[in-house]
């Protein structure tokens, strides 16, 4: 079970009954455990003890929701639409033990889209679309609809998933510029307190970041991009087992919508900065990244995962690919 899911079932029932003890309990009225009011998805309640829980949680594990599906068919409730009342017969209420009531309660939070959202794309490959005349400066938003995107919201392992730090990636190119869009949720911001600069260490703060290798290049020798939500920025080059600064001419902005939890960084990078001879028809390797928050509760983000014991984004080996739209 995820570290979000154990907390979540841990907040409603005990710890026995989760492991699977069955526990008797009077439903007398003075100590009522059902009520025969409609449920609704948005807040399902009962009363034990003169306590009221409300079932609330936003990342039931696969394995939960799978085992409450199928318990769920037993009950007749496979058909329950999304946002209606749902109007159970008491018999369903009379259960013996907190467990099944807690089935009853994952299958109406399986009904909210929000929660069964995934936010992650399983290919291993993106696209850049192709601007057919030059842009002077960053794209404007029409432009970045031709470019399809890529989400991710998992952690560095694969596992983990938070659709509220979920990023999503698009691409254009050019002959003359290669254009990354990252468009992040967020829980929090920690970023450092200038603006709009070139900043060391940027990886210490939250960030977003690419990783590029074009085919001239193998093994651990390639660009590393950096954008903060406050604008800072941090292009390096690296090669084998050093890191060499690359100061290229790169533009980029960043707008944050603090009513939204989101954030939106646009970055141009000359390709000359990155490669000698580009060639279209030639694909790229890459991944993917974020960091968010501080420590202890920082969360390490990847597109592609890279499987480390602890967070590393340098692995070329597990890189995906980049395309060029023609």
């Amino acid at each position: 079970m995820s570290l979000c899911g154990y907390q979540a079932a841990n907040r409603l029932f005990p710890m026995e009954i989760l492991r699977g003890e069955s526990q008797k309990n009077s439903r007398t009225p003075e100590n009522p455990l059902h009520t025969y009011e409609p449920a609704t998805v948005a807040s399902f309640r009962t009363w034990r003890d003169s306590q009221d829980y409300v079932a609330r949680d936003r990342c039931p594990t696969p394995s939960i929701l799978s085992k409450v599906a199928t318990e769920a068919r037993g009950h007749g409730l496979t058909n329950a639409v999304c946002g209606e009342k749902l109007k159970l017969s008491p018999s369903i209420f009379a259960f013996d033990t907190m467990l099944q009531l807690l089935r009853i309660l994952a299958l109406l939070i399986l009904c909210t889209p929000a929660l069964a959202q995934e936010c992650l794309t399983s290919s291993s490959m993106i696209s850049a679309a192709k601007i057919t005349k030059g842009i002077p400066g960053l794209p404007e938003v029409k432009d970045w609809s031709a470019a399809h995107p890529v989400r991710f919201c998992h952690d560095w392992q694969g596992q983990n998933p938070d659709p509220l730090r979920e990023t999503e990636v698009r691409m254009l190119w050019s002959p003359e510029m290669l254009y990354i869009r990252f468009h992040a949720r967020y829980r929090s911001l920690y970023t450092y307190p200038n603006r709009d600069q070139r900043q060391p260490e940027l990886w210490e703060r939250d960030v977003a970041e690419v990783f590029l290798q074009p085919p001239e290049l193998t093994g651990r020798n390639y660009t590393e991009l950096e954008i903060s939500p406050n604008g800072d920025w941090l292009d390096l080059t690296i090669a084998e087992h050093e890191t060499l600064d690359m100061n290229c001419t790169m533009q980029s902005r960043v707008v944050v919508d603090e009513k939204q939890k989101t954030w939106t960084a646009q970055m141009a990078i000359p390709m000359q900065c990155m490669t000698k001879h580009f060639d279209p028809a030639k694909p790229w390797r890459l991944n993917l990244f974020r960091i968010e928050g501080a420590e202890p509760e920082r969360f390490y983000s990847s597109w592609q995962p890279t499987h480390t014991d602890k967070p590393n984004f340098h692995v070329p080996q597990v890189f995906a690919t980049l395309t060029f739209e023609q």
